[in-house]
Order: structure tokens, then C-alpha cells, then sequence
């Protein structure tokens, strides 16, 4: 089951960034994450809200019950929160990443000093003057930002992650 909601949600990507009204490239989690992240809050709402009507926790079960709850519940929303806010701009300047859990950061194209590729966690790692990017395998965009660091990086800066960065741009 993991496995065909992982292919779904790689086959969902777009290749092109959505514009916003300022003119930049916005790379986000698209549909299919939001699908994803909204179907599990809401299946595991349910399958929790039947499990309490229907056997309803034991007087000595209820601090165990409500901590599973709680945990999934916080997991869940950390899912939705990075689904929902986390975005990264690419504009003439450069690229300014936003995410719920960091302070945004900017990197101007010639402060770009590598691109790498981990596949474990399936993020590019954009490694600047002013810090590190990592821009996630499983986002739209991908294409646009593989035109945009072929035309404003230099190759040897990112050539080694070539194949894999077209593979993700598809």
C-alpha cells in the first residue's frame, strides 16, 4: 500500500512551477500530497472515532488510547503544516525557500556552490555561500528548476546530479 501511494505521489508531480503574482516560480507539494495528507487525517479520524464507539478504552486504557491519538494527531498535523506552507520561489535574483519549521532563506544563483542528490531522504541539496536548500524528489517544479539552474549555475557545479535532477524534471 505504501508503495502505490509513493508511485502515486511521484506520478503526480508536475513538471512546471506554478507562477505567483509577482512573476517567480513557486515549487510546492501539489494536489496529490494534499490528497494524500487530507485522506489520512480524515481515515485516521475515522478509524479511531469507530474504534472508541465500538469498544470504547478500559478505565485503565484511556491514558494509552488518547497518547495513540494525540501522537498520530501531531504527526498529522506537522504532515499538513509542511504540506501547506512550505514553498520555494525562484525568481531573477535567486531562490528564497519557506518552510513552517525554519526562517526563510535566500540564495542568489552565483552564490550556488554544488548540487548533490541524497537518495535516503530523496532531497536535492542546494549548498550556497549563505547555507544549505534541500528541495524535496516529490514537489512540482522540478522541471522549471532544472531549467533554471541550467541557465544560471554553472555546469560543474551541478553536473554530477544531472541524470538524476532530468529524471525528477519528467
Amino acid at each position: 500500500m505504501v508503495m502505490l501511494v509513493m508511485n502515486y505521489l511521484k506520478n503526480s508531480c508536475r513538471r512546471d512551477a506554478r507562477r505567483d503574482a509577482a512573476g517567480a516560480h513557486v515549487l510546492e507539494y501539489g494536489r496529490g500530497w494534499r490528497a494524500v495528507g487530507i485522506g489520512l487525517a480524515v481515515v485516521s479520524t475515522a478509524m479511531f472515532a469507530f474504534l472508541f464507539v465500538d469498544a470504547p478504552p478500559k478505565p485503565d486504557e484511556v491514558v494509552v488510547a488518547f497518547s495513540m491519538v494525540a501522537t498520530l494527531t501531531v504527526g498529522l498535523t506537522a504532515l499538513l503544516v509542511n504540506i501547506y506552507r512550505f514553498s520555494i520561489a525562484l525568481t531573477d535574483a535567486g531562490m528564497l525557500r519557506r518552510s513552517p519549521w525554519r526562517r526563510d532563506r535566500f540564495a542568489a544563483w552565483g552564490q550556488v556552490q554544488r548540487l548533490t542528490y541524497n537518495p535516503s531522504t530523496k532531497y536535492f541539496v542546494v549548498r550556497t555561500a549563505g547555507g544549505t536548500i534541500r528541495v524535496p524528489r516529490y514537489i512540482d517544479g522540478l522541471g522549471t528548476l532544472r531549467d533554471e539552474i541550467a541557465r544560471r549555475v554553472p555546469s560543474p557545479c551541478w553536473s554530477a546530479v544531472q541524470a538524476e535532477l532530468d529524471s525528477a524534471a519528467r
